[in-house]
């Protein structure tokens, strides 16, 4: 019985301590992975699709963002790195009112030769301006001549 009420125990824990994750929408991983389906296949709606509304309504110039993103990038992604992601919550009386996560993809090679890694940041809750759920800013890096990250291009805008 001891057993089965650690277990139980545990169980809450981990679902009360990964809130983040428990939205109404997409989370923000397949977010990163939906933006680079959309950046191998050329996908300039689809990729639009994922921006917060904030975002769509007030960036005038985002189809003309996408497509130079689009020229940048090229080829097709053969292979990536692990995701990997932070997170940041903020709680009012126990609950969570706003979480933004930034997944990023890392040691992305297309079948072109060129080599990315994609940071995309997203809110995946925000009860005070429940616009802004959704990528609001992709940056994509690359490498220069002496194999420094550099960043390449980005898509959207930085949030206050």
């Amino acid at each position: 019985m001891k057993r089965i009420l650690s277990v139980i125990l545990l169980l809450i824990m981990t679902l009360t301590f990964s809130g983040c994750i428990f939205s109404t929408g997409p989370s923000a991983t397949e977010m990163a992975k939906s933006a680079l389906e959309c950046f191998d296949n050329d996908d300039v709606e689809g990729l639009k699709s994922l921006f917060c509304e904030e975002v769509l309504s007030d960036v005038d110039d985002l189809d003309e963002q996408i497509e130079e993103a689009f020229a940048f990038y090229q080829g097709k992604s053969i292979s990536k790195g692990p995701i990997g992601s932070s997170s940041e919550k903020k709680y009012r009386e126990g609950k969570i009112v706003e979480c933004s996560v930034e997944p990023y993809i890392a040691d992305i090679k297309t079948d072109s030769g060129k080599e990315y890694d994609i940071l995309v940041y997203t809110y995946t809750v925000n009860e005070a301006k429940p616009e802004r759920v959704g990528i609001y800013l992709i940056s994509i890096y690359t490498c220069d001549e002496n194999d420094e990250l550099i960043l390449g291009i980005e898509i959207g805008e930085f949030l206050d």
